[in-house]
């Protein structure tokens, strides 16, 4: 397969360079393999591809193998591979890392530049995906009832995410005048929103990602006492064990919270 058009694609919708280089590495030795394999069938291919090369590798390495090349016959082939042709290893449950409210606050508020102000804010405020940020269009922003509308999600499903109100008079004003199939921000490619983030944590002397907002979205809620059910809908998992994380995460956090008072004796 077409490699230079892989990673072409690839920049535009992928911000982390971590990302990018272990997909170009696997779909470079996915192609190798490629050059004297008999199938034609994707998901047969890939089975086999997992039996011969990745014998005995953790599960967490076949996954990524897995999801890099699912990725690469969408970008060059325009095939969607279905979960069921290649299921997922099971991988060992870790807590996901998060940033501290007080943190992501500094760094908004820190944020000059209005436009990167508000993509920071939909990202925490929201806890959308960085791919449902790039496809974000006026026309998904109801601001007659407070609420963003996203239907192009994962899984195909529609939700329904409350905007924040200390979000919505900048984001009304930013897209005031704006056509309702307009992209907000303007088409900006995944790389960029990860740049937009990374440069505004830096400045305070923090490292985040979309993806760590997001994170930190769904931890906060769960720890401020809304319902799993709530936060498991905006967030739009289809499994409530995903949401689940946050709750531990959170209990995690509040377990931290305590013993830092306790050393201090207060």
């Amino acid at each position: 397969m077409n490699l230079e058009i892989f990673e072409s694609k690839l920049k535009c919708e992928y911000s982390s360079r971590a990302t990018l280089k272990n997909y170009l590495c696997v779909a470079r030795a996915y192609n190798t393999y490629l050059e004297t394999a008999v199938d034609k069938d994707p998901a047969v291919l890939i089975r086999k591809y997992v039996i011969l090369k990745l014998q005995g590798k953790a599960a967490k390495t076949i996954n990524l193998h897995r999801a890099a090349i699912f990725t690469l016959y969408r970008l060059v082939e325009g095939i969607i591979l279905k979960n069921d042709d290649v299921p997922r290893r099971k991988e060992p449950k870790k807590l996901p890392v998060v940033i501290g409210s007080d943190i992501v606050l500094k760094a908004i508020a820190a944020e000059m530049n209005l436009k990167h102000r508000i993509i920071l804010q939909i990202f925490y405020g929201c806890g959308i995906r960085l791919w449902e940020m790039q496809n974000l269009r006026v026309k998904n922003v109801r601001s007659d009832k407070g609420y963003l509308w996203l239907q192009d999600t994962k899984g195909q499903k529609e939700r329904i995410i409350p905007i924040p109100k200390s979000v919505r008079r900048g984001l009304y004003d930013y897209i005031h005048g704006k056509n309702p199939d307009d992209l907000i921000f303007g088409g900006l490619c995944g790389r960029t929103f990860g740049k937009v983030v990374g440069n505004a944590f830096e400045r305070i002397g923090a490292k985040a990602s979309p993806h760590k907002l997001r994170h930190s979205f769904a931890t906060d809620q769960v720890a401020s006492g809304q319902p799993v059910e709530k936060v498991q809908r905006w967030l739009g998992h289809s499994d409530a064990k995903t949401t689940m994380i946050y709750v531990h995460l959170s209990e995690a956090q509040l377990s931290e919270s305590t013993d830092l008072l306790e050393e201090k004796g207060v």
